[in-house]
């Protein structure tokens, strides 16, 4: 961003200022003008600002930077469409966020977070079922990912499935997933912390330490 905006490496900007949503939005506008007279010539810088400003917690910009940049945006680069998807679930924007992930795992699918983020834009749509098929997606890539378990934990209660937390455990044990079982235990007996160990044991001796 400062390479594209001409800013010398040393300033380092204004230490004493606070920046603000108000102060947040005024860049974004500025840079948007900027934009208008200075466009990005190529695919991978645009990526890395998109990246840039959505660390920045400035996703309304992104989504205004990969607009006023259509013919450059790489839509067959993993990070491209991640970024892209980041932005628009940022902002509020879920169906282009919708798109943007699903092109994403299409191209990388070992990559778990576009199952992560689709799985919580469809929970935000009360579409569950949808959710659960990328979360079961999800785990067969990666059977241990803590953050797909909790959120599939959580639809299951939310779909008032009768006692979901023994529902989970028969997933974990089809998976053979440490990271399930040990959220199945703490969901079935969480006064009794000797569940969890013996859950564990189970993976254990089968040769899933």
């Amino acid at each position: 961003l400062r390479e594209y905006l001409g800013i010398k490496s040393e300033y380092r900007g204004d230490l004493v200022a606070k920046v603000n949503e108000e102060s947040a939005v005024r860049f974004g506008q500025a840079l948007i003008e900027y934009a208008a007279d200075h466009p990005v010539t190529d695919g991978a810088a645009l990526v890395n600002l998109l990246e840039e400003l959505v660390t920045m917690d400035m996703p309304g910009a992104a989504l205004a930077m990969h607009e006023a940049h259509p013919d450059i945006f790489p839509v067959s680069d993993f990070r491209a469409q991640f970024h892209l998807g980041n932005a628009a679930m940022l902002a509020g924007s879920l169906v282009i966020a919708e798109h943007a992930f699903t092109e994403a795992q299409k191209l990388v699918p070992a990559e778990t977070a576009p199952y992560v983020n689709m799985a919580q834009i469809l929970i935000h749509d009360r579409r569950f079922d949808e959710a659960l098929h990328w979360i079961d997606a999800g785990l067969a890539v990666d059977a241990n990912h803590c953050g797909l378990w909790e959120i599939l934990a959580w639809v299951l209660q939310q779909q008032e499935i009768p006692d979901h937390a023994k529902s989970l455990e028969k997933m974990a044990r089809e998976r053979n997933s440490w990271a399930g079982l040990s959220l199945a235990a703490d969901l079935v007996a969480p006064e009794e912390p000797e569940r969890k160990l013996t859950f564990l044991e189970d993976i254990y001796n089968e040769g899933n330490p």
